[in-house]
């Protein structure tokens, strides 16, 4: 029976991206996307904190935060989890300065 970190590191692991070039920049390479009921209050969020919005199509929308792509997804009947389900993190000079500015919405 493998274990998880036989397949992480076990023999035969790769260590090393392939050789030759990049197939996309690694800033496009791992996107987060997250479902969201309501997009344009996602999108007026996001951008209240900063992102640029890059893309639009229907009920999607792609977004940057400096050269990193984030995308929302609408799915209107979509119910919130009971507890988080992932972590978004990003750097800013004074985190709590910016979760005072995320609460005051009162969305965060």
């Amino acid at each position: 029976m493998r274990r998880r970190s036989d397949t992480l590191s076990g023999e035969g692991a790769p260590t090393n991206p392939p050789p030759g070039p990049r197939h996309v920049d690694p800033t496009e390479q791992l996107v987060v996307e997250v479902f969201v009921r309501d997009l344009e209050l996602a999108i007026t969020f996001y951008q209240a904190l900063g992102f640029a919005l890059i893309d639009r199509h229907d009920r999607f929308a792609g977004l940057a935060w400096e050269d990193h792509r984030f995308f929302l997804d609408e799915r209107p009947g979509t119910q919130a989890p009971a507890s988080p389900v992932a972590n978004v993190r990003i750097m800013v000079p004074d985190v709590d300065a910016w979760w005072r500015r995320a609460r005051s919405w009162g969305r965060a």
